[in-house]
């Protein structure tokens, strides 16, 4: 029985070693470009093109969806009006206008957001861009002993579940911050 347990500890301790080293889990970090991308990008030229038609897009965008609104809560004033001889009439315009506003206002923002998604996509993929964030996820990763970094705003990431300790998006934006 002693000869036993002698045996089952020697091979305890002998076997421990090779599993740690075979239990090397790495580290993993995560970051969120999309929060990364406006502050790289806010000194350089192209970016700040693209920032202010973005703002252009986005300005134009609410004011087509104001007068929608404003349109709709002009119908809703309509039809609570009594029975009249143009009410219907007045009713079946007023349709006609939401709809073709509601047609202008798709028609703009699938023509401009696709748009601006292909020049985002060809922004972020400056040469400039990348080598700050680059330089900066290589410096976060090494002082967090980081051995995998995974961006959660890329589409070949199908499911995961991120864990805020994971998430190293705002110490990559210090560092880019020092590093200006």
């Amino acid at each position: 029985m002693r000869r036993f347990a002698m045996i089952v500890l020697l091979l305890f301790v002998i076997l421990i070693p090779l599993f740690g080293q075979q239990l090397n889990i790495p580290k993993v970090g995560v970051l969120d470009s999309n929060r990364i991308f406006p502050i790289i990008t806010a000194n350089i030229p192209e970016f700040r093109a693209y920032n202010e038609k973005r703002a252009r897009y986005d300005a134009e965008k609410e004011k087509k969806e104001n007068e929608l609104r404003e349109l709709r809560a002009s119908m809703i004033v309509l039809e609570a009006e009594p029975q009249s001889r143009n009410r219907d009439q007045n009713i079946r315009n007023m349709q006609n206008q939401i709809n073709v506003k509601r047609k202008v206002y798709l028609d703009y923002v699938q023509a401009n957001s696709a748009e601006l998604e292909r020049e985002e996509q060809q922004l972020k993929e400056n040469r400039t861009f990348r080598n700050r964030l680059t330089a900066a996820v290589e410096e976060v990763a090494k002082t967090e002993g980081i051995s995998l970094v995974l961006d959660k705003s890329q589409p070949e990431i199908l499911w995961a579940q991120f864990d805020r300790t994971f998430d190293i998006t705002q110490k990559v934006i210090d560092q880019i911050r020092r590093n200006r």
